[in-house]
């Protein structure tokens, strides 16, 4: 069932939104009626019909469906006796009304999920994670407008630019946040380097802070007595300073000293993060000096971490980067409605239910499921706690750092999770313990009060009208003293305070004849709950409405002398001006409570950075706030921020102060206001990027304000103010752009990065751009992505790629460049022109090679299940185009399906309404020219070609480059927007029907969100130490041996094994020794081991001790292997452990196919492959060396075959090269569709596989699959029949009189070795004799591989020479192998072919030949057409008893030329399935295919008994098992053009295939299919990790070009700013030197988000 969500309208009502939903169902029928009472649950953050809803649920109307508010976001659905059922590719429609507006995709929840009576919870897919690509766009104004007078729109490039662009002078502040003053001489610098500078603590009260900055410098503290180093940093207290937490810092350059005086300690610690500040650009200090003391004593950050929990790792990043910015107050957030996050050992409930959210309507296990959270327990951020020990781990790095750890216990409100946790004690002791069972209890069980919160909740506020509920509280207090006591003593209890829902308690018993209203009862609990916090002697904090009095219409804050505590601090949060609350700080201030500014226009983290709809964030309190809005912030007079309203209006102080009260503070009680705070809250803020991306920058935009009071916030003149900010804030934002994001990069802190303002300027098509923060990078790409180039000043745009393409890419990448912003375009002018030339013919299609844009679009899959309908634009934008065919010109281009299948003849078939005709000329090839009707094309006009084509087209691929004209007297010329390998002449896939194969396609494109939920781990965070798994391994990673330190040997135990001896030493540049000349350590000793008889099997042990390894393996193969192990080992930082490993393959055959003929690769190219199949033992090189499209290998006496067969090129003689196919250009050149091996160039391929023990297969695919082969022996034939018939027709591979007609899977219709010809057989014995003699002094040959796949049904029925013989193809095929394996038999080969090579046909059955006719000792057959729908999953098997030796080579799992997504801009085709990611290779369970069975053609769930109930599934036969002797990945290359394209496809899927083909994983072993998914997943995650943090670095070094899938992202919102969470495929980004190469584009929100390749690590 897949489900989308949509909103419809925003406009129609002032309280509510219009929505839908729309349940799909491509399963089986969904019944009728109510009998299996199943309820649909989720959550959703907006009440659902608000105005009918009812305990008892609200029907959806025309759906025969109710909704239920459950509680909090929770609803569920659930079908009556009414409801249709939904049948099989049916859907239906749920439209709704819903509270307020929905303009953000993640205002919706994922983890939709079903429950019925004895069963597990199910998540539906298609809500599966935090993706939100079931959530419909927002692309009309009543989508992402709130209502009509919403002035905000998503934002554009332009707009940026006129956002960032300033005219003013600035410079770069040195230090943030900025000093009180600064004298400081740049050009006067000192370098801090480690060896000669020493810090020096002038008391021992400083040694904490000398060692923190000693460690940071990695130098040495020492007292001031115990050095004479001349060169210095000093540390001093000085009581003449009388502000706390003030210093001063000389710097003196003469002297080589710096000198840092404090008040305190925290002053001290405030100078040395000022020198760190200084030194951290190039590790130099600038002379002179720097007097400071921060603005306000209170500088703070709130993290919530009840909504979704954040690690102790997590939050000490963020205290981190707190200490750096001078912050020093972190208020933490750990309880809510939805969560409990600290444990209390005497109420365990608390943690061990409240702590976590599953599906439990018990309420015994686990809170409900809230804020998306998916009904199982693990794996999910909605679930966690700190013990004791960690959060005093917290404490105590806070306290390092001076920090004070200020913890908030949300009460009486925001309790639902406490509420219920005690519910669940209550319950454990009632039968047996009344007392113990009531002694926390914080509600009335006979309270029968209604009320429901701003999040929905009914039952979230403790009772204050119960003992039990302070004893909870004294609790709670006592505890929580109790940890900080010994590490940073508790000062400050928060209690949260904030809405309470009105209506709570009024129909509670217990409070019964106590105060009348919500809002006074709560009055009494926070006076009691002061009370005890007061005897505590601690202070009281708590949000501003926690401390509001109602006073008839007005809340103000209560009498503070009523509160038993010392201080009272009071946060302000809700200060939206057009509400009228914005006065609250001041009125409290005025009553003696100490003010904490929080205000949410400008501090709240949870909102989006901008106004688009795609950008995870929340928006009440305003549409977005950047990092300029928090800078621009003025602390001391609160109602000069009064600027723009909430629907991006204008606003002013004196419009907001007549209609509301604006208080004045009264003299003195400025004092009151001691400072300021950041807010990040947690609803839909899920994963550490998030986290991270929502916080900074803003945060030191937070810092600067909460230090240092600018001169501009005094200035009363609202322009001039503004004028001097903006100055200012460039400062600010230059130093953030060439320092201070740096210095949060090497953190590893994953900063929001917005895309760059650009603009062009049109006069001089100079390129204008600029990033939000000055200095950071630029990039831009003129060919959709495909290059990027560094924008500087002054870029003038003037290609011919801007002509072909007027639309510029352009990104901001962070300082370090390893991540970069999403993608912001730019349209741009175009400019192009063509050269003259001789005839006229030249002319025009030169002419219309420049200016005629053609465009290529998918209009739709669904019309036709047999086609799809696409159309060709033919644009003119220059010279008129003339009618009628005059001049003959054709439009050549390649075409992947049939066009107007139906209609195609030899004369052509007409395009309707166009005067054009289209012609199959072969294969792929096409050819369009104009009839005597043809209307011509006029300048600025076009002409639209519509035609149908056979199948379907969902991906950009599918279309090929280089479409070219052609015209008598005229050499070809390539028309240029289609020109190259971009395809960005190809229209974009949009629409369900461009991107599906057919409306029951449940495959869409993957969003961020979607990768996001398919990256993210399972909480595995080991990761395998050598890939392939080792059959067994136990290794010390604590103890290791350094192979980088000092000599060590290569000790060659036997001379036959010397080359491995070399190839070691080679890699890691070591010296060889004798095994009599060994030293006693550091030495790798290489031998054999006479007791293990498996082939190819090894044991390494590498001793500690004795500073040794040996590998001993069964035979050379198997000491290559632990060589290989060693290397991996020793690959990130030249270690190896301590330890054995005991190692042997799981097959004989672990294999990688490589298609060369459709498009070529070079020597180089190969032995990159080589070297890599290598370092993951793979050990078989199957080389596909001919198809249709060419063939490879030099024949020095059939020149013919490479000199006319290996080119593509414009040639309808037939004489000089092949016709283009593949998208290959007309002319000859330098391009993969040209191109072979000499004889030589094998050899050397031979020789650097076997050095690398890879056996080589070659193939010569034949008898279908053999177009160019047959066209080359035809060239011979022609050549030579004039003068020596016999010689012509020595090799003659066709008849040439054969008028058979057919037409291949590929549209060829001549493509077929004719078996009835003695010269076909006469071919193969020389290909045989040829190939083997090549192999036999490097490399003998031992099998011989010759396809046989494909043959077309109707081949050779009307050639004479097989008249009387077999009456069908199949038949005739079958004659062709039998022969060709007596060839193979007769040189001493052994055969190799593809499955449907050996076919049989037996009625309408196909079966393995009889292995007994075959003339060879083996035949191996490669089985890869398993897409299981179509009922040939079982040949493997078949073969395998019919003794065939049987590699798997299953296309669903192993074809490599299928994309990793199921997205239009992957490369790749999708015929077996949608897509192939590395897991899904990693997943393959070759012990027994048919556990492969789970996803069929259309993205369907099928089954084994489902598949096997409908075709034969045969079983193995006993001791047949052993047939089965390996795996093969494929590689076929029609759309793989580039080196990068054929690494992208093969890696890293082929180390997937490698771990399968090496080791057998034990979860393989599982029957139970849940249970195997689980375990599969944490395997899964350890292999991911180790690509992650270190084999896709060894690739980088092999300069392989891997696959770099976009990253899985999501937004959450938090202090009402968006911040991007990515995961990426295979961990996160840790480590680069160099950034070589980027993912292709994801968009999530309004963030363009890539995965960067790197030198190093991920």
């Amino acid at each position: 069932m897949k489900l989308r969500y949509e909103v419809v309208d925003n406009f129609v009502d002032p309280k509510t939104f219009k929505a839908k939903i729309t349940l799909t169902n491509t399963g089986p029928d969904i019944l009728p009626g109510n009998i299996l009472n199943w309820s649909l649950y989720f959550s959703h953050s907006s009440l659902i019909e608000p105005d009918s809803i009812n305990p008892n649920g609200t029907a959806l109307r025309r759906t025969g469906l109710w909704i239920y508010h459950v509680n909090g976001y929770l609803n569920k659905i659930v079908p009556t006796a009414s409801f249709p059922g939904i049948p099989s590719n049916n859907s239906l429609e749920i439209p709704f009304r819903a509270s307020g507006v929905s303009v953000a995709r993640t205002d919706v929840m994922p983890n939709w999920y079903l429950v019925a009576p004895n069963t597990k919870p199910r998540t539906i897919d298609s809500t599966s994670g935090d993706m939100l690509d079931f959530v419909g766009a927002f692309d009309t104004e009543r989508k992402y407008k709130r209502q009509p007078s919403d002035r905000y729109s998503p934002y554009t490039v332009n707009d940026r630019f006129n956002l960032w662009q300033y005219s003013g002078e600035s410079g770069v502040k040195q230090i943030i946040p900025t000093p009180f003053t600064e004298n400081l001489d740049i050009s006067r610098r000192m370098r801090l380097d480690k060896e000669t500078w020493l810090v020096v603590t002038a008391k021992d009260e400083l040694l904490s802070e000398g060692k923190f900055l000693a460690d940071k410098l990695q130098t040495v503290s020492v007292k001031k007595n115990q050095t004479s180093n001349s060169r210095y940093i000093m540390l001093d207290l000085d009581a003449s300073l009388a502000d706390p937490e003030s210093y001063t810092m000389v710097s003196n350059y003469d002297r080589q000293t710096i000198t840092i005086k404090g008040s305190d300690n925290a002053g001290v610690f405030y100078g040395i993060q000022t020198v760190l500040s200084l030194a951290s650009l190039d590790g130099t200090v600038p002379h002179g000096e720097v007097t400071d003391h921060p603005r306000f004593e209170y500088r703070g950050m709130h993290i919530d971490v009840a909504r979704n929990f954040r690690t102790v790792e997590d939050i000490k990043k963020l205290l981190e980067v707190m200490a750096m910015y001078k912050m020093n107050k972190f208020h933490i957030h750990l309880c809510d409605d939805e969560g409990w996050r600290l444990e209390v050992p005497d109420l365990p409930e608390l943690t061990e239910m409240a702590s976590r959210r599953c599906h439990d309507e018990a309420g015994e296990d686990c809170l409900m499921p809230q804020l998306g959270s998916p009904p199982g327990i693990g794996g999910n951020h909605g679930s966690g706690y700190y013990t004791v020990n960690q959060y005093q781990d917290i404490l105590q790095y806070a306290k390092d750092r001076h920090i004070q750890v200020i913890p908030e216990f949300d009460m009486p409100g925001h309790s639902h999770a406490s509420i219920k946790a005690m519910e669940l004690r209550y319950k454990k002791y009632k039968d047996y313990n009344l007392a113990a069972a009531e002694e926390y209890l914080l509600s009335d069980p006979e309270d029968t009060s209604e009320y429901l919160t701003q999040q929905n909740f009914n039952d979230d506020a403790i009772n204050p009208c119960l003992d039990s509920s302070y004893k909870f509280v004294e609790l709670i207090v006592s505890h929580i003293k109790d940890i900080h006591s010994p590490i940073q003593p508790l000062k400050i209890y928060h209690f949260g305070g904030d809405e309470v829902a009105d209506g709570a308690w009024m129909k509670s018993p217990a409070c019964r004849g106590r105060a009348p209203s919500t809002s006074q009862l709560k009055e009494e609990f926070v006076l009691k709950l002061a009370e005890i916090v007061g005897k505590a002697g601690l202070e009281l904090a708590g949000w501003e409405d926690g401390y509001g009095k109602h006073e008839g219409s007005t809340v103000v804050p209560m009498d503070i002398n009523q509160l038993p505590v010392t201080k009272a601090y009071a946060y302000f949060w809700d200060n939206v001006w057009e509400w009228g609350k914005g006065n609250r700080a001041y009125d409290s201030a005025n009553a003696n409570y100490k003010v904490i500014l929080s205000h949410a226009t400008n501090m709240y983290f949870d909102h989006p950075y901008e106004p688009d709809p795609d950008d995870r964030g929340y928006y009440w309190a305003t549409r977005a706030i950047d990092t300029k809005r928090t800078f621009s912030y003025i602390a001391e007079n609160v109602y000069d921020n009064i600027e723009t309203g909430l629907m991006g209006n204008k606003i002013t102080k004196s419009e907001i102060c007549s209609k509301f009260s604006c208080t004045e503070l009264q003299p003195g009680k400025e004092q009151n206001i001691i400072g300021m705070q950041g807010q990040i809250w947690t609803e839909v803020t899920r994963t550490l990027e998030n986290f991270e991306y929502m916080i900074f920058p803003r945060m030191l935009a937070l810092a600067e304000r909460a230090w240092h009071k600018a001169s501009w916030e005094s200035i009363s003149d609202v322009t001039r103010r503004n004028q001097a900010r903006d100055a200012d804030w460039q400062a600010f934002s230059n130093a953030l752009g060439s320092r201070e994001l740096a210095r949060l990069d090497e953190l590893g802190i994953m900063y929001a990065i917005r895309p760059p303002g650009a603009r062009l300027v049109k006069s001089t098509n100079e390129l204008e751009a600029l990033a939000e923060f000055p200095g950071l990078p630029i990039w831009y790409s003129v060919d959709k992505g495909a290059t990027w180039s560094q924008h500087k000043t002054g870029v003038v745009l003037r290609s011919e790629a801007l002509c072909r393409n007027p639309e510029l890419q352009i990104i901001t990448k962070s300082s370090d460049n390893r991540r970069q912003s999403r993608i912001g375009i730019l349209n741009v002018a175009d400019g192009c022109s063509s050269s003259g030339v001789a005839t006229p013919e030249q002319k025009l299609i030169d002419s219309m090679g420049v200016f005629m844009k053609v465009r290529y679009d998918v209009v739709d899959n669904f019309a036709n299940p047999d086609t799809f309908d696409a159309k060709i634009t033919l644009t003119n934008t220059g010279p008129d185009i003339p009618p009628g065919n005059d001049i003959a010109w054709s439009l050549y281009f390649t075409h992947s399906s049939l066009i107007e299948p139906g209609r195609i003849h030899p004369d052509g078939a007409a395009l309707v309404g166009t005067g054009l005709k289209v012609f199959n000329i072969n294969g792929y090839l096409n050819k369009i020219v104009p009839t005597d009707t043809f209307p011509g094309i006029l300048h600025n006009r076009k002409l639209e070609i519509q035609f149908r084509a056979s199948g379907f087209s969902v991906a950009r691929t599918d279309v090929m480059p280089n479409w070219y004209l052609l015209a008598p007297n005229a050499k070809p010329r390539i028309v240029d927007s289609t020109s190259g390998n971009s395809l960005d002449f190809v229209g974009d896939f949009i629409t369900e029907s461009q991107y599906k194969r057919q409306p029951t396609d449940l495959y869409n494109p993957y969003t961020a969100t979607d990768r996001f939920q398919l990256f993210t781990n399972t909480g595995i965070n080991n990761t395998k130490q050598i890939i392939p798994t080792p059959y067994s391994q136990k290794l010390d990673l604590r103890r290791t041996l350094h192979l980088r330190m000092g000599d060590w040997f290569v000790i060659c135990g036997n001379d036959a094994l010397m080359p491995e001896a070399q190839y070691l030493a080679d890699k890691l540049k070591m010296t060889i020794l004798k095994i009599t000349n060994a030293p006693a350590r550091r030495f790798i000793k290489l031998d054999f081991d006479g007791m293990t008889q498996m082939p190819e099997s090894y044991t390494m042990v590498s001793d500690y001790d004795s500073q040794t390894i040996t590998v001993q393996g069964s035979d050379n193969a198997a000491v290559f292997y632990g060589i290989q192990t060693i290397l991996s080992l020793a690959s990130l930082d030249g270690t190896v452990p301590d330890g054995r490993v005991i190692d042997q393959p799981r097959f004989e055959y672990r294999g990688m196919h490589i298609d060369v003929s459709r498009n070529f690769r070079t020597v180089n190219d190969i032995k990159k492959l080589l070297e890599a199949m290598a370092m993951y033992k793979m050990n078989k090189f199957h080389i596909h060396l001919t198809d249709d499209e060419g063939w490879r290998l030099e024949v020095p006496d059939l020149p013919e075959l490479t000199e006319f067969a290996s080119q593509r090129c414009n040639d309808q003689t037939g004489k000089q090269c092949m016709m283009p196919q593949l998208g290959s250009p007309p002319t000859l050149g330098d391009n993969p569709a040209n191109g072979f091996y000499t004889v030589r160039d094998y050899q050397e391929i031979l020789k650097y596989a076997n050095d690398r023990h890879i056996q080589v297969i070659p193939e010569f695919d034949m008898p279908g699959h053999s177009h160019a082969s047959i066209k080359a022996m035809q060239l011979r034939y022609q050549r030579h029949k004039n003068r020596n018939m016999a010689l012509a027709k020595e090799y003659l591979l066709s008849d040439p009189e054969d008028t058979s007609e057919y037409l291949t899977q590929q549209n060829f219709n001549d493509d077929a070795i004719n078996p009835c010809l003695d010269s076909s057989y006469k071919f193969v014995e020389r290909i045989v004799s040829h190939i083997k003699d090549i192999h036999s002094n490097i490399q003998p040959l031992k099998i011989y591989h010759f396809g046989g796949d494909e043959v077309a049904d109707g081949a050779w029925m009307k050639s004479p020479a097989c008249r009387g013989r077999a009456n069908s193809t199949s038949r005739l095929k079958e004659e062709f192998v039998l022969k060709l394996a007596e060839i193979v038999g007769k040189a001493g080969l052994e055969l190799a072919g593809w499955e449907d090579g050996y076919g049989k046909h037996e009625g309408s059955r196909v079966v393995p030949m009889d292995i007994n006719q075959l003339p060879v000792t083996k035949a191996y057959g490669y089985f890869w057409d398993n897409v299981w729908e179509w009922g040939k999953g079982n040949r493997a098997y078949d073969s395998a008893n019919a003794n065939y030796k049987v590699i798997l080579s299953h296309a669903t799992n192993m074809y490599f030329d299928h994309p990793y997504e199921p997205d239009p801009e992957d490369r790749g085709y999708y015929w077996a399935t949608r897509a192939i990611d590395t897991k899904r290779t990693f997943s393959y369970m070759p012990d027994s295919v048919y556990e492969n069975i789970d996803i069929g053609l259309m993205g369907n769930p099928i089954t084994k008994s489902e598949i096997c109930a409908r075709f034969p599934c045969t079983d193995l036969e006993i001791g047949k098992e052993k047939n089965i002797i390996g795996m093969q990945g494929q590689i076929w290359t029609e759309v793989t053009r580039t080196v990068e394209n054929f690494e992208y496809m093969i890696f890293p899927r082929m180390l997937a295939l490698a771990e399968r083909a090496w080791h057998k994983a034990s979860w393989e072993n599982t029957a139970d299919v849940i249970k195997r998914n689980t375990e599969k997943d944490n395997d899964w995650e350890e292999f991911a990790n180790a690509l992650g943090s270190k084999e896709l670095a060894r690739l980088d070094e092999l300069g392989i070009m891997y696959a770099l899938r976009p990253p899985g992202a999501r937004s959450t919102d938090e202090q009402r700013e968006s911040r991007v969470v990515t995961l990426n495929a295979f961990g996160r980004c840790v480590s680069s030197s160099d950034v070589l190469r980027v993912s292709y584009l994801t968009l999530l929100s309004h963030f363009i988000i890539i995965t960067i390749g790197v030198f190093l690590h991920y």
